[in-house]
């Protein structure tokens, strides 16, 4: 993840039907914290074989209507523009009984459609 990322938030938008106001609450700097600090966490050029490859797992945990999917949603749509990014709602996204099965197909179709858009398709 490039450390140029610039998380800006100050103008509303809307992203999949769905319209998101500005940031009032100041939630743009944490996307910004985050970015870094995982781009910090990926491939190390500096490491040796295998031990290049770095993973990380993060998550966020809060109470519900504390602005999870806007603040999700957000930093998705930005971090879109450099990486590709996969975005899976349980709520919404819940129409199998196999967990894995939605995850994939997410995964599929998300980069598929990301994929598709860089190559003018």
């Amino acid at each position: 993840m490039p450390n140029d990322v610039v998380i800006n938030w100050s103008q509303p938008v809307d992203i999949d039907g769905a319209h998101y106001p500005k940031d009032t609450l100041n939630r743009a700097k944490y996307a910004q914290y985050l970015s870094n600090f995982l781009a910090s966490k990926g491939y190390d050029e500096s490491r040796d074989g295998e031990d290049k490859k770095r993973n990380y797992v993060l998550n966020l945990n809060s109470e519900w209507g504390s602005g999870k999917t806007y603040f999700l949603k957000r930093w998705a749509e930005d971090l879109k523009a450099h990486h590709p990014v996969v975005y899976v709602d349980a709520w919404q996204q819940d129409y199998s009984d196999d967990p894995l099965m939605t995850v994939i197909s997410s995964m599929v179709s998300q980069l598929r459609e990301q994929y598709c858009d860089q190559c003018n398709w």
